[in-house]
């Protein structure tokens, strides 16, 4: 067995290194909202859930060159709502297609012509057909790691959860990270 100290490690072997080790991560595949009403979407897996009561997640986003604010941060912050998308396996394509990115105000969804639906609490949409919807306002931003490299830390409080009854019942399929580019789904379930 190897061991690492982390800090010795470069940036980029650190992110590998960690990445490799904290699987299977599930994906937030975000939808916010931006100016003029363009449509933002773009996956995350530093996300999870910290507590059901209240219903708290977090998102943790990095930032782009010289310091700016990723879209999908900036929207948060602008307009306190934004709806977590839980992909499954059918997904993965656009998922990978729409982590990619493009200059503020152009959209994903319009894009790669992703279909939507309406969410029932907030202004936000969902992604039509997805099998878990989590519509959340904002709790609370801050900020991690230094200034050359901050993250910033979305808490977000769930108002509603929509969610397909089928992948209640067996979550077989649902999309989630692992190390490097690769993706698994869950495709095994047992009870202890």
């Amino acid at each position: 067995m190897k061991g690492y100290d982390l800090f010795s490690l470069d940036e980029d072997t650190r992110y590998q290194l960690l990445i490799s080790c904290v699987i299977p991560r599930p994906i937030a595949w975000v939808m916010t909202k931006g100016k003029n009403d363009y449509l933002n979407l773009a996956p995350f897996s530093f996300f999870n859930l910290i507590t059901s009561d209240p219903p708290l997640l977090f998102l943790s986003i990095g930032r782009r060159d010289n310091n700016v604010l990723k879209d999908t941060t900036r929207n948060i912050l602008e307009n306190k709502e934004f709806v977590v998308n839980i992909p499954s396996k059918e997904f993965a394509k656009l998922v990978k297609l729409t982590g990619k990115a493009l200059p503020y105000g152009e959209s994903e969804v319009e894009k790669f012509n992703i279909p939507i639906e309406k969410s029932f609490k907030v202004k936000v949409p969902r992604v039509k057909g997805i099998p878990f919807a989590l519509e959340c306002i904002l709790e609370k931003h801050f900020t991690l790691g230094d200034d050359t490299d901050p993250m910033d830390i979305i808490v977000g409080k769930i108002l509603y959860v929509y969610a397909n009854e089928n992948y209640l019942k067996n979550p077989k399929g649902i999309l989630g990270r692992l190390g490097g580019k690769s993706f698994t789904v869950i495709n095994e379930i047992f009870e202890l």
